[in-house]
């Protein structure tokens, strides 16, 4: 049984993160294409330094990844010492604040532009498969939602802003919803929003500022 860990990227990001990020991801756009925006033709064409924008942290964005860390005893071999440890990276989720959500395409439900809250938006989700049912998926959705939660955003830092991380999913994603509302997100609702696609939902998680989890009291089914 390997043993698995969850982290988040650190800065400043080297090379063979950069290469093991992108691995990962590239994989998981072959895997399961259809729970992703993106494409593996637009992102395999990706360069280093793209690679590194995307995952480089700073104050509103950050990527958390699980690794699976294996043991290897070469065989006939009872020599402590030539035991190996091998690192798998398995999992990856991002979640990206409400300052850098103003310099890149997104655009909020009109509903939800109305609401006096800071918007989080949780992206690139994914686990292998051979790894999927052992937990992994919400331990990587609870470190992304305890970093929002002491994320202060847009807010003076005395003030308590109310927050809310936001993901779409698509409709027909059952295990991925599933995992969701395992976590706390629950199912928002916008009837007048006409330009979302009819295969996708929205759902949510509002925090607090100092609160360890919170789970939505108000969104609609």
């Amino acid at each position: 049984m390997p043993n698995i860990s969850v982290c988040k990227i650190s800065a400043p990001v080297t090379l063979a993160t950069i290469q093991s990020f992108a691995t990962l991801r590239l994989r998981s756009l072959q895997v399961n294409p259809e729970a992703f925006g993106s494409n593996y033709a637009r992102e395999v064409a990706f360069t280093e330094e793209q690679w590194r924008e995307r995952i480089e942290p700073n104050s509103d964005k950050a990527t958390f990844i699980a690794t699976a860390t294996h043991m290897n005893l070469p065989e006939h071999s009872q020599d402590v010492a030539t035991v190996t440890d091998e690192e798998q990276w398995i999992g990856s989720v991002s979640i990206l604040g409400p300052d850098y959500l103003t310099k890149i395409p997104f655009t909020l439900p009109a509903a939800f532009e109305e609401r006096d809250e800071l918007w989080y938006m949780l992206v690139g989700t994914w686990v292998e498969p051979q790894f999927r049912g052992m937990g992994i998926g919400k331990r990587l959705m609870r470190e992304a939602l305890q970093w929002a939660t002491g994320s202060r955003g847009a807010s003076p830092p005395n003030e308590v802003q109310k927050k809310c991380v936001l993901l779409r999913v698509h409709a027909q994603n059952t295990a991925a919803q599933m995992l969701y509302r395992a976590s706390g997100f629950e199912r928002f609702e916008d009837p007048e929003d006409e330009s979302a696609p009819s295969d996708e939902i929205w759902m949510g998680y509002r925090v607090q500022n100092g609160d360890n989890s919170s789970a939505i009291n108000d969104a609609q089914e």
